[in-house]
């Protein structure tokens, strides 16, 4: 029977004080209880840590847990500061374990509080790493930008498109008084939004005297003559131009210089001859 050369304890006494799949070591014949103690570590039964050294007893958990060839406690430790981090408060790069205030200070991009604000992207670790996080990538959440209104730097989120500060935009905005009245129409300008433009104004037909609303570039004109109402002269004929809002000669009666004929000749052309004596 195989008997633990430490303490001459076999296999079966073992058993009921230390459990577990081999409780004296084949190869160095000793106990789980005095490996601990033995000068010669064995690669059967132990395992010593990477970092601190420490003798860790295998299939001892959760005594003894194993991650990656160190101990619990140095598997857990800071690359750059060395203080225990774990879980949530830590983040895995490049196999490496940062806490969370180190990694934000030595990988965060250069641009951030800048130009940009990040967020860390991670997944959640598998098998030894199963409570930590592992980095992926940074993600932009906000940009510095200027204020359209007040013209002060903000931070805007990437995915709004929003140009004012928040403070600009609960302000409550103006509402500008319409100078329009009985007489007079106007907008607002499209370059100057504050600004009112005057679009039609409110006249009256020289021959019935009704009222008539002439648009801003048709004022021009000294009288102004309704839908109704065209200009009597004998010697034209109009017809009313609704672009101009105004009655257009199309014919026009003159006196022919040849034969002496009042004839109609179209307006659009300056004759003193009617269209026989022209032929």
């Amino acid at each position: 029977m195989n008997l633990c050369i430490i303490c001459n304890i076999d296999e079966i006494e073992c058993g009921i004080y230390i459990l577990g799949k081999i409780n004296i070591c084949r190869k160095c014949n000793t106990c789980r209880k005095c490996v601990k103690k033995k000068e010669i570590v064995c690669n059967v039964c132990t395992v010593k840590c990477k970092k601190c050294e420490k003798i860790l007893l295998k299939d001892n958990w959760p005594e003894d847990i194993i991650k990656n060839g160190k101990c619990n406690k140095c598997f857990h430790l800071c690359k750059l500061c060395n203080k225990y981090a774990s879980g949530k408060k830590s983040i895995i790069k490049n196999n490496n374990r940062y806490c969370l205030n180190c990694f934000n200070k030595n990988f965060i991009p250069k641009d951030h509080d800048k130009k940009y604000k990040y967020k860390i992207i991670t997944k959640k670790g598998v098998d030894s790493e199963l409570d930590s996080l592992i980095f992926l990538n940074w993600r932009k959440i906000k940009k510095s930008i200027i204020c359209e209104s007040c013209n002060e730097n903000f931070w805007k989120p990437v995915n709004f498109n929003n140009e004012k500060c928040n403070k600009c935009t609960r302000k409550k905005t103006e509402k500008l008084e319409d100078p329009s009245d009985d007489y007079k129409k106007y907008i607002l300008s499209e370059k100057d939004k504050k600004k009112w433009v005057l679009i039609e104004e409110k006249k009256k037909c020289i021959q019935c005297f009704s009222s008539i609303w002439i648009k801003q570039e048709n004022l021009k004109s000294k009288h102004f003559y309704c839908r109704n109402c065209s200009p009597q002269d004998e010697r034209k004929k109009c017809k009313y131009d609704d672009k101009s809002q105004r009655w257009i000669p199309y014919r026009i009666l003159i006196n022919c210089h040849n034969c002496k004929n009042d004839k109609w000749i179209f307006s659009q052309k300056e004759k003193t001859l009617c269209k026989q004596c022209e032929d």
